[in-house]
């Protein structure tokens, strides 16, 4: 059936308003809290996609001779502000294992539980081995590590005793969110600090009310010239990609059975989001509250055009936009724009090098920072 110029022009309108409507609800993701609309945080998740879609439509436009393309090239224009957020375009520099005097190494890393415990999986221990050698080659100051594993059990390798005693990390904090049985006994999963530099007033901020809560987990690292506070925090998982009858639950996602194993991709999406309201509030009043300057290190599972992200950030220096260069993809994913995870760092630092770098032993790659307090914060 031959297609007419009137269904061609029907079409060709109606995918440019589809554009339009998806991408000005991308726009306005950062501004609006999921709590009172949530498609605009969905939207957002298509946010470069619908931008390089949108410069087809432009040059479609321009060589049909559209005088739509005026009203594509406005909304493209718009986006020029969001770009910021989501590319670096600092000069390429590759990452110094050498630091500069006084400056402050940060790790951070979901961990994936640490794998490699158990010394019978070869494959494991191998990625084990790279981690270890990853750490002794990059000597960070301080490491934190989300969804950090405390396994017991006779045959098996401790995680703790691995980065406290073989790594030389002698101060530990670690806050577990939920246990699960195994078959050697219970593991604890959580989150961690490893630090090499003394830590005071520890403690925890639940994140939300659930009965397994994430928590944000703190510390004051002492240093011979000053003190600062380091925090970690890993936002829920949302397990999008889930398929699991309610009897194959875990016991730590019972209470989210519901979503994860009845609900539509975006209705997980709409849950978690509203959830990460929650994180994100709580974290950004710790951080007004603190008497010190606070560097944050996140899995955050959510982009930076979001507004989880900008309520959590603040006025806080994304380490990445200040010193990276690229999209900086930090989670292996289908998806090559996805940079979830985060080193946030008040004014009162200075960022000096910024570096990501994948492990085997984690589908999040490894975030290392350089920072150095630029005034003096006397304890």
């Amino acid at each position: 059936m031959k297609i007419t110029n009137a269904v061609r022009k029907k079409v060709w309108y109606a995918t440019v308003v589809l554009w339009a409507m998806l991408l000005a609800a991308a726009l306005v993701a950062p501004y609006t809290s999921p709590t009172v609309f949530w498609f605009p945080g969905f939207a957002a998740i298509g946010f470069l996609p619908l931008l390089i879609f949108g410069i087809g439509l432009l040059i479609i436009a321009i060589v049909k001779r559209r005088s739509i393309g005026f009203l594509i090239a406005l909304l493209l224009g718009i986006c020029i502000p969001q770009l910021p957020l989501l590319w670096a375009s600092h000069t390429p520099a590759v990452f110094s294992v050498q630091k500069n005097k006084g400056s402050i190494r940060l790790m951070q890393l979901n961990a994936k539980g640490l794998r490699g415990y158990d010394p019978t999986l070869n494959h494991l221990r191998n990625e084990r081995k790279a981690f270890v050698d990853f750490v002794r080659r990059q000597a960070p100051d301080i490491i934190c590590l989300q969804e950090f594993a405390d396994v017991k059990g006779s045959v098996l390798l401790s995680n703790i005793a691995l980065l406290r005693d073989s790594l030389q990390y002698p101060y530990v904090l670690f806050q577990p969110t939920y246990y699960q049985q195994e078959p050697w006994g219970r593991t604890a999963f959580g989150t961690a600090i490893f630090s090499r530099y003394p830590l005071a007033n520890r403690g925890t901020l639940a994140l939300d009310s659930k009965d397994f809560t994430e928590n944000l987990v703190y510390a004051d690292v002492l240093l011979p010239h000053g003190a600062f506070r380091v925090a970690t925090a890993h936002f829920q998982s949302m397990h999008l990609n889930w398929e699991l009858q309610p009897d194959q639950l875990p016991a730590h996602l019972i209470e989210d059975g519901h979503f994860l194993t009845g609900a539509f991709f975006w209705q997980k999406l709409h849950h978690y989001q509203q959830l990460h309201v929650q994180h994100a509030i709580n974290i950004r009043r710790f951080c007004d509250s603190s008497s010190m300057p606070v560097a944050l290190c996140m899995d955050m599972n959510t982009l930076p055009n979001s507004w989880v992200y900008r309520q959590v950030r603040g006025t806080y220096t994304d380490a990445f936009l200040q010193y990276g260069r690229g999209i900086g993809s930090s989670y292996k994913s289908v998806l090559p724009y996805v940079r979830i995870d985060y080193v946030l760092a008040d004014k009162a630092f200075e960022v000096k090098q910024f570096g990501i770098m994948p492990l085997a032993i984690s589908d999040h790659h490894a975030l290392l920072c350089d920072i150095q307090l630029s005034r003096s914060t006397k304890e």
